[in-house]
């Protein structure tokens, strides 16, 4: 058993032969993971919730709140303080 938090680390395991990994789908590309094969297993795995932390009292950059957007498009980020649970 190995274990990596780098997914091109991972991807480099398997390749290498060391294995097989689940990973999430947006870790693989096509064109450029020609040695690796991408077998959809969600059928096993149950959607759960994700978490998104940010640091207290730290300035939110544009590009940081743009990537919240995205993420998680109903958030009213005028909401967004220390102390602020999101509720989601």
């Amino acid at each position: 058993v190995l274990t990596a938090t780098d997914a091109d680390v991972i991807k480099a395991y398997v390749a290498a032969g060391l294995g097989v990994a689940v990973v999430q789908t947006s870790v693989y590309d096509k064109k450029k993971d020609t040695e690796l094969r991408a077998v959809d297993v969600s059928r096993f795995f149950q959607p759960g919730p994700g978490v998104l932390m940010m640091r207290r009292q730290v300035y939110l950059s544009g590009l940081v709140r743009d990537f919240i957007k995205v993420v998680i498009p109903e958030i009213d980020l005028t909401k967004v303080t220390d102390t602020h649970e999101f509720g989601l």
